[in-house]
């Protein structure tokens, strides 16, 4: 009977060499695979994150109302200052906190590389209402929009102040809207009718519009310090005989 010799030691050595580089070239090829894989899944991820603010943003400033506060000196006027690098207004659609208004800001950052971030910051009026351009406001951690773009410009629809918008008192005729690079609305108490955003990024340029909801004679009435009055079919007497005012 002829006795069985087994591996020699050099046969085994060759065989694990060969199995080690097997596992080695497994190893690589897989950890490549899931580095690339996990690149592109947070390149995604980060994609779906900048699209859904940008949405949420876009019906923030699509829900943009003349709101009324007072001024330094305690008059009402309408709350929107704005420039070529932002603006700060109202919304009435707050991103962070459902069903709440909200003060917004609209803003570029400047990178040391000469590009610009693009950021939107908010107060969700929940637990307190703005009332005058005096009041502390302290806004939520910047949601940055986009990263790095370029020649951006903020510019507002609409006029100056209330002789242009109306006339004065016969004089001179209503002047048409037309585009400013900055409009306070605190000081001329008229609010622009749209908002726009223009700037590029990698090839291509975009813009972001915004329409002022209808400024309306009613959100004034409210700061008058009076009562109008009006035909006997929205008058009434309250209880105690005053003159009430449906406004």
């Amino acid at each position: 009977m002829r006795r069985s010799s087994g591996f020699t030691l050099i046969e085994m050595l060759v065989t694990m060499s060969l199995l080690s580089m097997v596992v080695l070239a497994g190893t690589s090829a897989f950890s490549l695979f899931a580095k690339r894989w996990d690149g592109q899944l947070g390149g995604f991820d980060r994609s779906m994150i900048a699209a859904r603010d940008t949405v949420l943003v876009q019906e923030a400033l699509d829900n943009l109302v003349p709101y009324m506060v007072y001024d330094s000196d305690e008059q009402p006027s309408v709350y929107f200052e704005g420039n070529r690098n932002g603006f700060v207004a109202v919304s009435g659609q707050s991103i962070l906190a459902q069903e709440a208004m909200a003060v917004v800001r609209f803003s570029v950052r400047q990178n040391i590389d000469f590009s610009f971030q693009v950021l939107y910051e908010e107060w969700p009026m929940q637990n307190d209402v703005l009332r005058s351009v005096r009041q502390p406001i302290v806004f939520s951690e910047p949601i940055l929009l986009f990263e790095a773009v370029k020649d951006p410009k903020f510019q507002y629809f609409g006029w100056k102040n209330s002789e242009s918008q109306r006339g004065n008192g016969g004089e001179l005729m209503p002047q048409p809207p037309q585009w400013f690079d900055d409009l306070n609305s605190v000081d001329s108490s008229v609010a622009p009718l749209k908002v726009r955003f223009q700037f590029e990024i990698g090839e291509g340029s975009n813009v972001i519009l915004a329409t002022m909801a209808h400024q309306s004679s009613k959100l004034i009435t409210s700061y008058s310090g009076g009562r109008k009055k009006k035909s006997h079919e929205t008058q009434g007497e309250s209880e105690d005989g005053e003159t009430s005012c449906f406004c």
